[in-house]
């Protein structure tokens, strides 16, 4: 099953250093209001296993292009103010640049407590309920990769003679 992300792509990120000045290349996920990265694309876990929570404007949020006076290594800066830390990131072209500050501004202008920036806008209309068949609790369908091994239908081991 696939997931919808507000935002994913390559953005450069100082550590929580800053003094260092050294950035390194991430993957970003942008997942309504929060912010995961991972070294690589296909990374099955965030680094360090944390998240960039992030909330709105009048919590004390923000996003700019540049680095407000900062020198940055790379070029089409941008920065990520939350109240606890100020994170500095560089898109690969303006065009991603602005891509990305316009992603975070959507989400910081959403009001407090509001989750969801994929919400339809207007009124919800009634849904029609289905009920599916009732699957019989007999059947001999395999459910899982392990039972299909078991059943036979699993990779085959060779056999050395």
């Amino acid at each position: 099953m696939s997931r919808d992300f507000v935002k994913a792509g390559t953005l450069w990120k100082t550590g929580p250093d800053v003094k260092k000045k050294a950035m390194r290349k991430r993957w970003f996920l942008l997942d309504q209001k929060t912010l995961f990265y991972y070294k690589q694309p296909l990374d099955p876990y965030p680094i360090k296993k944390k998240a960039i929570k992030l909330g709105s404007v009048s919590e004390g949020y923000g996003v700019e292009e540049g680095t407000g006076g900062m020198k940055c290594s790379q070029n089409y800066p941008l920065t990520l103010r939350t109240p606890s830390r100020t994170y500095y990131l560089a898109a690969e072209n303006d065009e991603e640049q602005r891509s990305w500050v316009e992603a975070f501004q959507r989400i910081l202008r959403m009001p407090p407590g509001e989750d969801d920036i994929t919400k339809p806008i207007g009124p919800k209309l009634p849904m029609k309920s289905t009920t599916l068949p009732a699957q019989s609790s007999a059947s001999t369908a395999p459910r899982s990769r392990r039972q299909w091994t078991l059943f036979g239908l699993g990779k085959k081991k060779s056999s050395h003679f």
